[in-house]
């Protein structure tokens, strides 16, 4: 049974970070590999570092959500996007 309130993913990208489709790229392996249901939602040049990945509100890299533009250097691994997927997935709405 699929839970009633799927976990939000966000991912925040500015449309000319050449860094955003990897990041895509490892989240939608990692959504395959978990099954389930998610939320999943995209947000475009809307003013957070590219690309941002939250699971819930919380980054998945641990780090402080930072405002501004431009690209982010420390990209989420996609053993940190596995892992903050997984320990989503345990919790019961």
């Amino acid at each position: 049974m699929e839970p009633l309130n799927p976990t939000r993913i966000d991912l925040w990208y500015d449309h000319d970070c050449p860094n955003a489709p990897l990041v895509r790229q490892r989240l939608l392996a990692c959504l395959r590999r978990a099954g389930g249901a998610w939320d999943l939602r995209e947000h475009r040049d809307r003013g957070v570092m590219s690309p941002t990945l939250t699971v819930d509100g919380a980054d998945v890299t641990d780090a402080t959500i930072s405002a501004g533009s431009g690209c982010r250097l420390d990209l989420p691994s996609q053993e940190q996007i596995c892992t903050a997927l997984e320990r989503h997935q345990g919790e019961t709405p």
